[in-house]
């Protein structure tokens, strides 16, 4: 009898930095926007896992970004560190919607 082996297929490695995911800080920037529009206060790690990119290089850049532009605000913490960090759209967000 012939011998089937099955490979296994491994998910690729997270993405260091922006560049590495295909998208542009912005548009990374835009889906935080609508996961914050749609679930209201979450921490930092909660946005990155719904939008599956890492905090480190990634997450943390993009909110430092949309804190500076006020488009999102931080309301408090629940757990330690950074990505424990609670996020609220800010007093600019209404400006970065759109229909």
């Amino acid at each position: 009898m012939p011998s089937h082996r099955t490979a296994t297929v491994l998910p690729p490695p997270a993405p260091a930095d922006v560049r590495e995911t295909g998208l542009t800080l912005s548009a990374i920037a835009e889906l935080i926007v609508k996961i914050l529009y749609f679930q209201g206060e979450i921490t930092a790690q909660q946005i990155m896992q719904a939008i599956r990119l890492p905090y480190a290089g990634i997450g943390k850049l993009a909110l430092e970004h949309l804190l500076k532009e006020q488009i999102v605000g931080r309301s408090g913490s629940r757990g330690m560190g950074e990505p424990g960090f609670l996020y609220v759209l800010g007093a600019k967000s209404s400006a970065c919607m759109t229909p």
